[in-house]
């Protein structure tokens, strides 16, 4: 298996695990006895959209940083930071107007915002784009 796609895979784990915690850790301390299952669901669910949005917003951001020559971690921390950012703001366009819904979402914005640089970071931890070799300067050998 290829860094790069180790990185992609685990950093769908990372928004599974995230989502998961985000569940699981408020039912926790409001002393639910069901913050396991709220974490379960929480994974379920972060189950089916992460690597979705691996897919839609990692694989071009990643692409369009290494055509740009950008290898940094700051550069894919900015990029997730950003994307995070950009879909943040649509979630707030779209507040609903039931209070008790438009709290879950500001929760919801609040786990995108964290989300985006997260599993750029664990991408960028993993792949290590900064150090791949440039077929040019490998050796023949």
């Amino acid at each position: 298996m290829t860094p790069r796609l180790k990185g992609f895979l685990l950093a769908a784990l990372s928004l599974i695990l995230l989502c998961a915690a985000a569940l699981g850790i408020p039912a926790a301390v409001a002393g639910d006895v069901h913050a396991l299952g709220w974490a379960a669901i929480g994974a379920c669910i972060a189950a089916i959209i992460a690597p979705v949005a691996v897919l839609i917003f990692g694989v071009p951001a990643h692409l369009a940083l290494q055509r740009a020559g950008k290898r940094s971690l700051r550069a894919y921390l900015w990029t997730g930071f950003g994307i995070s950012t950009c879909l943040g703001i649509l979630g707030a366009v779209t507040l609903p107007e039931s209070a008790a819904r438009g709290l879950i979402q500001i929760f919801e914005i609040a786990v995108v915002l964290v989300a985006g640089p997260l599993s750029s970071a664990v991408f960028w931890g993993i792949a290590r784009p900064d150090r791949a070799i440039n077929p040019k300067q490998a050796s023949p050998a």
